[in-house]
């Protein structure tokens, strides 16, 4: 066995190890839009616009540009033990009032031994151990924070 035989096996190490966190990141961030979403108490868990195009209330994706882009959790790639997605959450004044408002919230989850850091809105860090089988409600506080980001939209509209 020489240096590039070891510097081969090193580099499937590593790229092993970056798909085993990125399926948990993932995973982990489904889970927290999910825990999100059952928080709510929403109407529905789908509305429709005036073209009668269904949509959901709580969405998982990325912003691209300043547009929301729906994703599913597989579609979040990341890099370097860091996933960047976000959480839209659509508001109203009623069922069937329009315009609805579009609140997106970024999150951030990075590796930190064998815990995921999570920030919120760019502003709260709440670390969070990763298990292999997903714990209901370990996003408690997580949820409690992109709350807190959805009201805080709302605080910096007429600052």
């Amino acid at each position: 066995m020489n240096y590039a035989d070891l510097t081969k096996t090193y580099t499937l190490f590593c790229k092993r190890r970056a798909d085993h966190w990125r399926t948990i990141l993932q995973d982990s961030a489904q889970q927290m839009v999910d825990e999100f979403e059952a928080s709510l108490d929403l109407p529905a868990s789908t509305w429709q616009d005036r073209n009668l195009k269904t949509h959901r209330y709580v969405q998982l994706g990325e912003v691209e540009g300043g547009a929301f882009v729906p994703r599913q959790p597989q579609q979040l790639l990341g890099h370097d033990d860091v996933l960047r997605f976000a959480i839209q959450l659509t508001l109203e004044k009623g069922p069937n009032l329009h315009p609805k408002l579009d609140v997106n919230v970024p999150v951030e989850f990075l590796i930190d031994d064998n815990r995921i850091r999570v920030t919120i809105a760019n502003q709260s860090t709440i670390p969070l151990y990763v298990q292999k089988t997903a714990a209901p409600g370990r996003f408690a506080e997580a949820v409690t924070a992109v709350k807190a980001a959805v009201e805080r939209h709302f605080s910096r509209t007429f600052d």
